[in-house]
């Protein structure tokens, strides 16, 4: 999947069509392994963990990823560098803002620590997110918090991404760490 997305981001298109292009990979990468892993019985729950915790997050962001660089590129200002400048900063906050909003399930994921990983990774313990995404309308291929990893993922990529467009604008200010 990674090889095609290269490919995407190489092409001579507009930002735009490329940033589609990303996205259509990814969204199809995704079907194609949860209708591959549809019949799928896995060998034990930690093979279930492993693939919610740390397999299926590794699409999904992606997809995530690039729904938020198509809104970033949608929502831009025009022409006022200000302005531009002002926008991307406020995006790059966004992974504060969500990291403030989930600090315990983040803090529990990025610790390393596993005893909860039955409650928030097996489909038998599943308590479905309160709005899904769309490439999780199937409940029988979700859990209560890969949606979470997949967003965690997502926006310290898209954190990047809006650091790379203040670094293009020259920005000087002192919060890109």
């Amino acid at each position: 999947m990674q090889a095609d997305v290269d490919k995407c981001r190489q092409q001579s298109q507009s930002e735009l069509e490329r940033i589609e292009c990303c996205f259509r990979t990814a969204d199809d990468f995704w079907l194609r392994m949860r209708d591959a892993l549809s019949d799928h019985v896995f060998k034990n729950e930690a093979e279930e963990i492993d693939f919610f915790k740390n397999v299926k997050p590794l699409f999904t962001s992606q997809i995530e990823l690039y729904t938020l660089i198509y809104q970033g590129m949608l929502f831009k200002p025009d022409a006022d560098t200000i302005k531009i400048e002002s926008f991307w900063e406020s995006e790059s906050g966004r992974l504060h803002r969500f990291c403030e909003s989930k600090e315990a399930f983040i803090q529990y994921y990025k610790s390393g620590d596993t005893s909860l990983d039955r409650q928030y990774f097996l489909r038998d313990n599943n308590h479905p997110a309160p709005a899904p995404k769309i490439y999780d309308k199937n409940a029988n291929f979700s859990t209560s918090h890969d949606g979470l990893v997949a967003a965690l993922l997502a926006q310290e990529m898209y954190h990047e991404y809006t650091r790379a467009k203040l670094k293009e604008l020259g920005w000087k200010g002192d919060c890109l760490s």
